[in-house]
């Protein structure tokens, strides 16, 4: 297997907004959908799971050349890691509009015609023993709903992705809202400073349902573990930002509605657009 700590490329593109450094959702701009897959690879394949998705990276090209998505990224989970973790890997394609996502679960083909061309007979056959490499744990959807990016964000190479349980008697548009109030502006501040390189919010919308261990997420960007390691000084940033508020008080507001169920730190292996 190849050493996910040290595997790095250009990080997560979540989404191609404006060069402008901040951006909340609204009526007038396409929603940004996340389908997320999280992959377990088989006992001894690895190296194999690894090739395999070079491999489909040309069909998602042609998807994204063909008008069919915006963008697919491949993450290796740096932590957790291990034999007895659920998952290894993550992918994400990305789609602008409810028509462009509601193409994949009504085409008939998620391979777009002539993209077959695109492969070496070696290569169309690791594509048909796709599932004898890996197994797709779970599939989920996820708008986007606030991001806050510095204009080079794109050399970025980790991202901390948080998923958040909603509590019992409140809703995920509390917790968006109280992200947006009081961490959006804290996180812009960081990434001004160059402490971080971005951050988004992300609400989920498939699977939904009570049985839904987290409904809500937010995701961290940094340029390396070198940055994501460092001292953070987060409370002076409060101080700077909401002046006067107790940084306590308001975390402990968020933490009434939601609760943080597992951070998950993500290297970036691959990406087209």
């Amino acid at each position: 297997m190849k050493n996910l700590i040290f595997s790095f490329a250009a990080l997560l593109v979540l989404v191609c907004f404006s060069n402008t450094s901040s951006f909340a959702q609204d009526a007038d701009q396409p929603n940004t959908y996340l389908m997320i897959d999280y992959m377990k690879v088989k006992d001894g394949q690895f190296d194999n799971y690894e090739t395999l998705e070079g491999i489909w990276k040309k069909i998602h090209k042609a998807r994204i050349e063909a008008g069919m998505s915006e963008g697919w990224y491949f993450f290796g989970v740096a932590s957790p890691r291990g034999a007895n973790t659920e998952y290894d890997y993550v992918t994400i394609n990305r789609f602008s509009g409810e028509e462009q996502l509601a193409a994949v679960y009504e085409s008939p083909s998620f391979i777009p015609e002539g993209a077959e061309k695109l492969l070496n007979e070696k290569e169309r056959a690791m594509v048909q023993k796709t599932g004898e490499f890996r197994d797709i744990v779970k599939s989920e959807v996820w708008r986007a709903v606030d991001v806050a990016f510095a204009e080079d964000f794109l050399e970025a190479k980790v991202q901390v992705f948080n998923f958040f349980s909603i509590k019992e008697g409140h809703t995920s548009a509390e917790h968006q809202k109280m992200e947006r109030d009081i961490w959006m502006p804290v996180h812009k501040a960081r990434v001004d400073d160059g402490a971080m390189k971005g951050w988004a919010s992300l609400t989920m919308m498939m699977p939904y349902g009570t049985e839904q261990a987290y409904q809500d997420a937010t995701i961290d960007i940094y340029k390396d573990m070198k940055q994501f390691m460092s001292p953070q000084n987060v409370p002076d940033y409060f101080k700077k930002v909401h002046p006067g508020k107790d940084p306590n008080t308001m975390i402990d507001k968020i933490f009434d509605v939601a609760e943080i169920m597992r951070g998950e730190v993500r290297m970036r292996l691959d990406h087209v657009e």
